[in-house]
């Protein structure tokens, strides 16, 4: 029951935008950075590096909650409703 409930994909969750934007576009930056380091200044790759690790850590947690959050939303709507006495 609570495997249906949860979101397939990122898509479905509707993470807060502004956490949402701050931790795709960090990390496809950081991604960038790694992939084109043999062309681009090295000292510049390690700072940005430095700070990109920095916001991720930092906007991750949020990012995290936001989707379980939603997560948890869908199962509990997901849940039938009545009395728990009426369970058995």
């Amino acid at each position: 029951m609570l495997r249906g409930a949860m979101p397939l994909t990122r898509e479905e969750c509707h993470v807060d935008d502004d956490i949402r934007h701050a931790h795709d576009s960090a990390g496809r930056l950081a991604a960038h950075t790694l992939h084109f380091a043999p062309v681009l200044d090295s000292g510049w790759c390690d700072a940005i590096g430095g700070e990109l690790r920095w916001l991720l850590s930092a906007v991750g947690p949020a990012h995290d909650l936001e989707i379980l959050n939603q997560i948890i939303s869908a199962c509990a709507a997901a849940m039938p409703t009545g009395d728990a006495g009426d369970r058995t």
